[in-house]
């Protein structure tokens, strides 16, 4: 700072130096919370993300725990099902009206078991379709932000980065023979 003569001049000059620091500290202050929402909402995204991927996974674990689930279900009526019509022919005391119904029944239970696996696949299928959208939303949001960012880092710099100097490697040093006395 310049000298100044005079008690007035010298408040004025160190009431400048002070507005100057003063401004300098609120601009870093305002790019430090402009950097800070930035990486807030970069966050943000990246959170959807990560959770839209894991619901896809989880989608999938589930779907396949409840089609073993079902197939063994559906094992375990079919054999039900032998048992039942061996031992309906063998009994000669029930009607031929009553072994109509049982078959009906097992029919109904199989079409019934046949039609819930396929209102659970569409779900499935549905859940997984519209998390896999989810995802790839995030990740061209999450594109977006990256080249939005790295454009308003360049302006923000005024001139374009420069790449790092390579250094050449270096030179080997040879390491110098020892000659050893010879004993003899």
């Amino acid at each position: 700072m310049a000298t100044v003569k005079g008690p007035k001049k010298q408040k004025e000059a160190v009431a400048k130096g002070a507005k100057k620091v003063m401004d300098k500290a609120q601009s870093m202050a305002d790019n430090a919370w402009k950097e800070l929402n930035n990486r807030v909402e970069d966050v943000g995204v990246t959170t959807k993300q990560r959770s839209a991927g894991a619901a896809v996974t989880l989608i999938k674990l589930q779907r396949s725990a409840f089609n073993g689930t079902l197939n063994l279900l559906a094992q375990v009526q079919k054999r039900g099902d032998t048992l039942l019509k061996e031992r309906v022919e063998e009994a000669s005391w029930m009607p031929a009206e009553g072994k109509e119904i049982i078959k009906e029944w097992n029919r109904t239970l199989n079409d019934g078991r046949v039609e819930f696996q396929k209102t659970v696949d569409k779900s499935y299928d549905l859940l997984r379709v519209l998390f896999e959208r989810v995802e790839k939303k995030n990740q061209i949001l999450a594109k977006q932000r990256v080249a939005k960012s790295s454009g308003a880092a360049k302006a923000a710099s005024g001139a374009p980065k420069q790449a790092p100097v390579k250094r050449k490697p270096a030179a080997k040093k040879s390491a110098a023979k020892k000659k050893v006395p010879s004993v003899m």
